[in-house]
């Protein structure tokens, strides 16, 4: 949305620019209509059609606005009926209107709209471009599931077929390496269906409350090849998880892919634990103390000082046991 607000933001000024100071309407000249150029411009025009779409949006949702001024939108539309060019007063009070209606919808633009905009012919959510958008998601997504199943249907026929086989043949050494390639790949395939999982609930989440935006469909290819990554390297860092109970859930490895491609922060919280654990040393642990014993023998000076000043003997009982007691923890 802001980056709407700053193109019409940019778009006002530019317009102001071209058309200087603010002044009476007038007829285009014929060196006007020589270059082609549209009196009330390009931009005024985009303008006056994003938010045409923002308030046909509030029309289906709550109706007219009646807190928001749309007087300039009102005026700058009969200007454009009559070919009159805005001057940069009818320029600001048209963005500070946009401006208006872009806050009442957070997380609505015209792009979003425009993505999420029903068919004309069929009137359905799904014939929009970002229907289109989820239906090849769920492909996607079926494609991935129908290659787990086939992928542990062949893992189970190895498994069969090597009980069945006696020896260390050829035949076996094949069975074998062609087990553990699809054990291997699990992981992997498992993260990709987490990730479309995640990407299929937020992208019909959006598209139901008309705040989809296309410019994220990159960060969704993104989130997807994380999450397949990610659902292959968690099973070579953790095998448990903690419950509430302080118990440990072991969970198999085609469950800890799935759960790290559907969140991708669960294997990066994972490796922040594992990191730290690995640097807090021996030599980390002594500079700790170190540290503490500096900042305890600092406590202790000052309040010796407060002490000396103190005439009331039960305060100084009091400072006499917090000193003692910081100096025992400095001698363990």
């Amino acid at each position: 949305m802001s980056e709407g607000v700053a193109r019409e933001r940019s778009s006002a000024s530019a317009l102001a620019d071209e058309q200087g100071p603010t002044q009476p309407s007038r007829e285009p000249s014929r060196s006007d209509d020589s270059r082609g150029v549209d009196p009330c411009g390009d931009r005024v025009d985009q303008l006056l059609d994003d938010m045409a779409a923002l308030l046909d949006f509030a029309l289906e949702a709550e109706g007219v606005p009646l807190d928001v001024d749309l007087s300039a939108y009102y005026r700058a539309r009969q200007q454009q009926r009559q070919n009159v060019p805005l001057s940069g007063a009818d320029i600001d009070g048209l963005v500070a209107c946009y401006r208006e209606l872009s806050r009442r919808y957070p997380g609505i633009s015209p792009r979003t709209l425009a993505a999420t905009r029903p068919s004309r012919e069929s009137g359905r959510l799904r014939d929009s471009r970002t229907g289109r958008y989820l239906m090849r998601l769920w492909q996607c997504t079926a494609a991935v599931v129908m290659l787990a199943i086939i992928s542990n249907v062949m893992m189970s026929a190895i498994g069969a077929e090597a009980g069945m086989t006696v020896g260390a043949g050829a035949q076996a050494t094949l069975l074998g390496f062609l087990y553990e390639g699809l054990r291997h790949t699990e992981a992997f395939l498992y993260g990709a269906l987490g990730a479309f999982a995640f990407v299929l609930r937020v992208t019909a989440s959006r598209l139901y409350s008309r705040t989809f935006d296309p410019a994220r469909i990159g960060e969704h290819v993104n989130r997807i090849v994380l999450g397949t990554l990610s659902g292959g390297a968690i099973v070579l860092f953790v095998s448990q998880i903690p419950s509430d109970k302080d118990a440990e859930v072991a969970l198999s490895g085609a469950a800890l892919g799935f759960l790290a491609g559907y969140s991708i922060d669960f294997l990066f919280g994972t490796l922040d634990r594992m990191i730290r654990a690995l640097l807090s040393d021996g030599s980390t642990d002594s500079a700790n103390r170190a540290a503490r014993a500096r900042r305890d023998a600092d406590v202790v000076e000052t309040l010796d000082e407060l002490m000396s000043q103190q005439t009331d003997a039960e305060t100084r009982r009091r400072l006499e046991g917090i000193i003692e007691t910081l100096r025992q923890r400095q001698r363990v």
